[in-house]
């Protein structure tokens, strides 16, 4: 299923007010749009679906773009690419909300043309719900996944961001820079409110591919809280020190990964008195600080 290639944008597929689509196998290009798009209800909720769990999707813009109150996107499989924005995203836009995203396999591909832009795998600009439990999601020289408003909830899945350049998303001015996972609470979009965060855990692998990129980084609107990023698991590019939650640790792994858990006997890199430490650089700061 192609979109006509005439010069105004033309998405492929549009769901609206209730509409149900399942993609099982084949080919969806947007040509000069969205491959699909995927809108509840504007007023009174309306559900709008749709899954996929195979086939090929490519588009100019976004491979999926999802918006609006109820609107659901469920990825089981098959691959989404995006050649100049990002392969699955929302928009920040009042009213764009409410909406439930969940991967649990397939992969999906941001690429960006556009000077000064960066592109996603993932964007998240709007209130709702962000579930990940597996798949791949790969931004090329750009942010893995992007948050800007709304709860993302990562179980599971590989998550790249590749590059070390900075540029724009979407319509905010905002420059953000290459990373694995980026929760941007600067760009103050409407969709973001002060409970929303992103919660990593169980067997996750972040990567940031570029020199010195962060893993993970939450870029901080001195107005609102500190702690949009929490984690509990996984599996990282680099120091994620500064998002553990209570009680977790950060163990070095021999091929410059950390990977966040508990530590004991098995897994420390230094024992001090009875606390172990993941790294080695938290034991020689803690025996400093205690006077060992």
């Amino acid at each position: 299923i192609i979109s006509s290639d005439s010069s105004a944008w033309n998405d492929t597929i549009r769901l609206q007010e209730g509409g149900r689509l399942t993609v099982e196998s084949g080919t969806i290009k947007g040509i000069k749009g969205d491959a699909i798009d995927i809108y509840g209800g504007s007023g009174n909720p309306v559900n709008t679906e749709a899954i996929i769990t195979g086939g090929y999707l490519e588009a100019e813009e976004y491979g999926i773009f999802i918006g609006q109150n109820d609107a659901v996107l469920d990825i089981q499989g098959g691959v989404i690419v995006s050649k100049n924005n990002n392969a699955v995203g929302g928009t920040g836009s009042s009213g764009n909300g409410g909406t439930t995203i969940n991967i649990s396999d397939g992969t999906l591909i941001g690429h960006i043309v556009a000077e000064g832009y960066i592109a996603c795998g993932i964007y998240h600009p709007q209130n709702g719900t962000l579930n990940i439990s597996g798949g791949t999601i790969y931004a090329d020289g750009c942010v893995g996944i992007l948050m800007r408003g709304g709860t993302a909830n990562i179980t599971g899945g590989t998550i790249i961001g590749s590059g070390t350049v900075n540029g724009r998303v979407g319509d905010s001015e905002i420059q953000v820079a290459c990373s694995g996972i980026v929760y941007d609470e600067s760009a103050t979009y409407p969709g973001m409110s002060d409970s929303d965060k992103i919660s990593i855990s169980g067997d996750t692998i972040v990567q940031a591919t570029g020199e010195n990129v962060p893993a993970v980084n939450v870029m901080i609107n001195a107005s609102t809280p500190k702690d949009r990023a929490v984690i509990s698991g996984g599996t990282f590019s680099s120091d994620v020190s500064d998002y553990l939650a209570e009680g977790v640790d950060l163990i070095a792994n021999s091929d410059g990964t950390y990977t966040a858990g508990k530590l004991d006997e098995s897994n420390a890199a230094a024992k001090i008195g009875g606390q172990y430490y993941g790294t080695l650089t938290k034991a020689w700061s803690a025996a400093l600080s205690q006077g060992t």
